[in-house]
């Protein structure tokens, strides 16, 4: 994957920006110059993930299977944690009472899809029957207003 910077140094102060970036493969010269590369379309996020916690130090994750997808790449609080072919991983050897935040990414012949929605759950101390643990996830990022 090609990681592209953008710079500029004419922003103003207090004002709110977009910017909008798309990007294209390039053509391959054996189907007479046609552009087949995947677009976000292609290559869908898993959806339907499902956090539980299993006891004081494990979480069961579970999504659904995406079509096309040969395997998964498991993402704990941003950083990826195992790759597998199924649709569930168990991560174990976490801390009791903590907090993680969980995503799953698609693997297709073609590329990497974009995470799926984050989720979050709190390992427990002694496992209750019943409660999953899930937590609303803390916010990632804060943005700051500053105003006279």
């Amino acid at each position: 994957m090609k990681k592209i910077f953008f710079q500029t140094a004419l922003l103003i102060f207090a004002s709110t920006f977009v910017f909008s970036l798309t990007a294209f493969g390039a053509a391959d010269s054996t189907d007479g110059g046609k552009d087949n590369s995947p677009t976000s379309v292609d290559l869908m996020p898993p959806t339907g993930l499902t956090l539980v916690a299993v006891g004081k130090d494990s979480v069961d994750i579970s999504w659904d299977t995406v079509e096309g997808a040969s395997a998964y790449y498991v993402y704990r609080n941003g950083k990826m944690v195992n790759r597998v072919t199924g649709s569930n991983y168990i991560d174990v050897e976490l801390n009791n009472t903590s907090v993680y935040r969980y995503q799953i990414q698609a693997i297709y012949k073609s590329g990497e899809s974009p995470r799926s929605e984050s989720k979050c759950v709190r390992t427990w101390q002694k496992a209750t029957e019943g409660v999953d643990g899930a937590v609303v996830c803390p916010p990632l990022h804060l943005r700051v207003v500053v105003s006279k």
